[in-house]
């Protein structure tokens, strides 16, 4: 393939998902989490606050608010949610009862989400090509824009994707350095690792992780190691980092750090964690001040210890699980990518049974091992709050199965290869534009998931819209909800009934209406309603983008 045809080849993957995610952005309503992040950052940048949403670094709400900065809009600072410090009321409220529509507001906020998707598509390509050869790199960008989690959540504003494209960024940064030296190279790493930072607190295992991609490299090239050299030029790298993660917070860092505005650390890390312990304890001894990201930490480290509701299988738990990713890995990863896996690891050991081990590329390691490492801490974790909270180690599996894809197409298993193409395609599109509730074919598709899981992974509130639509085609005047979310159903639906309101101690058979109920509502991951678990047993008439359940209990319909 010349390079003029991958370039165009390339451009046209990131163009057809760039159309699908903004397909998707204009069906869906918000999201649980979408107003949180955007009024957060927009306060953020207009206010210099820093006072909402402290448990995301700001790089996700910086991108999404943005755009609204050439928007007349208002911040309702009299609101008691704002002294109150709620940000979902709050960000409500910034929504629904502003200058702009809501519908506005919000698309224009996720468009630098999607852009941020489709660079990290860009830099994938570009990575997988310059490792794998072309055929890899166009192939790596394929399985990516075709993935529907990835073109669900590229269009959120949300954190995740801003994680998934820093962490690869910065290993990608990492391993380019190490194999060229240089200070220029250096820097670029140190820069990507501080943005990494700034996107979600996860992103710390970097700074375990990268140095000891640097030990495992200096061990295959001895002569070109010192510890002198790996110290000087690893604290250079932290120092850029922590200057670039200073420097997002902006007018706070200033505040805090410059002017000594802000109360000792230690006043606020009070809990008995290792993390909170171990910020007190930092206070204490280098008299910290109490910088937002540390203030963050510590609520992450809170919010890890008392747990999240979350349900897998059938059952409900505010204990992590350690099984929770490997399901949702299983069920969401789309069936070719999970093929093309598998005979990525037949390859590998074959490739390894007819060399030397330490002839290994030292790219694979670059590959591998991060993917590896963050899985294993997110099942380590006690927050299952979806496979969202994984998406850093697909773009690795992406360049792998890139790689993979490009050996079976060069030999006699090309029939299988083209299968495959074929395979992800077909998933992607009957799925489209619904990419949130997708789940593979093996598990038995999106009618399956409620099996499985709930929450992010089906129903995080985004289907109101497409309700509305639904119930207007059928000139429905009333209709009694149980909704999962925080987007304002009476902008959407007009004239509705809350279903635990109307039905609080009365069996749901007795109502005469039609009933929509959010999935996760349904499976009682938040609450668990009497009245719900009797429609459990019931078919529903129908199904409002998998992530909403409709029944029809008219009397006169033949409801129960």
């Amino acid at each position: 393939m010349n390079g003029k045809a991958w370039w165009i080849a390339a451009a046209l993957l990131l163009a057809a998902m760039g159309v699908a995610m903004v397909t998707a952005a204009l069906g869906e309503n918000q999201t649980w989490d979408e107003g949180v992040h955007l009024v957060s950052g927009y306060t953020d940048l207009v206010l210099g606050a820093h006072r909402l949403n402290r448990e995301h670094p700001p790089l996700a709400k910086y991108l999404a608010a943005l755009p609204l900065l050439a928007l007349d809009l208002r911040l309702p600072l009299e609101h008691e949610s704002w002294r109150k410090g709620d940000a979902v009321l709050f960000g409500a409220v910034f929504l629904y009862r502003n200058e702009a529509p809501p519908d506005t507001m919000l698309l224009l906020a996720r468009l630098p989400m999607i852009g941020l998707a489709l660079l990290l598509g860009a830099v994938l390509a570009l990575w997988a090509k310059r490792r794998f050869g072309p055929v890899a790199g166009l192939a790596a960008l394929f399985f990516y824009t075709t993935d529907p989690n990835f073109i669900a959540h590229g269009h959120y504003v949300a954190s995740d994707v801003a994680a998934a494209f820093t962490v690869f960024l910065a290993v990608a940064a990492w391993e380019r350095w190490l194999e060229r030296r240089g200070r220029g190279a250096l820097a670029l790493a140190g820069l990507a690792v501080g943005l990494a930072l700034t996107a979600k607190f996860s992103t710390l295992f970097l700074l375990g992780l990268l140095p000891a991609l640097s030990l495992a490299y200096w061990k295959r090239r001895p002569e070109r190691f010192s510890w002198r050299s790996f110290a000087g030029t690893h604290l250079a790298a932290a120092a850029l980092a922590l200057v670039t993660l200073a420097a997002a917070y902006g007018p706070a860092t200033w505040r805090t750090i410059v002017r000594g505005e802000a109360a000792p650390l230690a006043v606020y890390a009070r809990q008995q964690n290792l993390v909170s312990r171990t910020l007190r304890w930092a206070g204490e001894t280098m008299h910290l001040p109490a910088h937002p990201y540390l203030l963050g930490l510590n609520i992450v480290a809170a919010h890890i210890e008392r747990g999240h509701p979350a349900y897998l299988l059938g059952e409900v738990s505010k204990e992590g699980r350690w099984l929770y990713f490997p399901v949702a890995f299983a069920v969401k990863t789309p069936t070719a990518l999970l093929l093309l896996l598998g005979a990525g690891v037949w390859l590998g050991l074959s490739w390894l049974r007819a060399r030397r081990r330490d002839a290994v590329p030292f790219a694979w390691f670059a590959l591998l091992i991060p993917p590896l490492a963050y899985f294993a801490l997110a099942m380590a974790g006690n927050l299952n709050l979806g496979l969202r909270h994984i998406l850093p180690v697909y773009p690795f599996l992406y360049a792998a199965a890139g790689a993979a894809f490009a050996k079976l197409a060069r030999g006699r298993a090309w029939v299988l290869a083209a299968l495959l193409l074929g395979l992800q395609v077909a998933e992607t599109t009957r799925i489209h534009p619904h990419h949130l509730a997708f789940f593979n074919t093996v598990s038995g598709g999106p009618a399956a998931g409620p099996r499985y899981l709930a929450d992010s992974n089906i129903d995080w509130g985004q289907a109101v819209k497409h309700l509305a639509a639904w119930k207007r085609a059928r000139g429905l005047d009333d209709l009694v909800v149980s909704y999962f979310g925080v987007t304002d159903l009476n902008y959407y639906l007009g004239k509705h009934r809350v279903l635990e309101e109307v039905c609080a101690d009365c069996r749901i058979g007795e109502i005469d209406s039609v009933v929509a109920v959010s999935v996760t509502n349904l499976l009682g991951v938040y609450r668990d309603s009497p009245a719900l678990a009797w429609l459990r047993k019931r078919r529903p008439d129908a199904r409002i983008d998998w992530a909403i359940y409709v029944y029809d209990l008219r009397k006169d319909r033949g409801g129960e």
